[in-house]
């Protein structure tokens, strides 16, 4: 392992679950074609680099040095900066941005909902927050780090939440959820699994999604 979580975090990434969210994004763009764009636990910058042509200006931010100083020598643009700072207080003015990003950053965060509230804060009228992170079920990550399986950054993990108590942290008098699912796919490249990971999805769709093993994602707009 190296002693560069950002190295070690690009190395990790999955592929599968890096082209799931690229369309989710793509298509919340294309709706409400945001001019400014916060990620915060940008990572290496690859979300904001990736879309780089889509808005006027992005901001990515991350408390970790290794990954803003990799962000800024591998995904830099004119439009997009990279920035050291926590997620709480997020150091904006309020109504600053279109569109904000928090992609497995909120089960590292003690204070998760205010860390939700912080991103609603700088977002404008009727701008968009799209979150990632992973199910309670997925504490099975434990057993990984237990057993020296789990990659490093893992071991920082404050809390999974489970369907429920993400909406539970939403205030849903100033925003509402547009969307909200756990994405069950399939991790691996063995094709022979993409049959049965779809078979499951497609059957467990509609109130029962919240109940598959998986990352779930979340879209809140704005109300005021």
């Amino acid at each position: 392992m190296s002693s560069n979580i950002a190295l070690d975090y690009s190395k990790d990434m999955n592929p599968k679950f890096f082209e799931i969210r690229v369309k989710i994004i793509r298509k919340l763009i294309r709706e409400y074609k945001p001019k400014k764009v916060l990620d915060i636990g940008c990572g290496t910058g690859i979300f904001l680099d990736n879309f780089h042509n889509e808005f006027a200006s992005g901001t990515g931010i991350d408390s970790s040095i290794d990954m803003v100083n990799f962000a800024n020598r591998n995904h830099k643009r004119e439009n997009i900066k990279y920035v050291l700072a926590k997620d709480t207080p997020l150091h904006f003015d309020n109504n600053s941005f279109d569109l904000v990003f928090s992609m497995g950053t909120l089960e590292y965060v003690k204070d998760q909902k205010n860390h939700i509230d912080e991103a609603l804060r700088v977002l404008r009228k009727n701008g968009i927050l799209f979150l990632t992170t992973p199910t309670k079920i997925m504490n099975i990550y434990n057993i990984a780090r237990i057993a020296g399986l789990a990659v490093a950054r893992y071991w920082k993990i404050n809390r999974y939440l489970s369907f429920d108590e993400l909406e539970d942290i939403v205030v849903k008098d100033s925003a509402d959820i547009i969307e909200h699912k756990v994405l069950f796919f399939n991790p691996s490249s063995i094709r022979l699994l993409d049959i049965l990971f779809n078979t499951v999805s497609k059957v467990a769709s509609g109130k029962l999604n919240k109940y598959l093993l998986g990352p779930q994602y979340i879209v809140v707009r704005k109300r005021s």
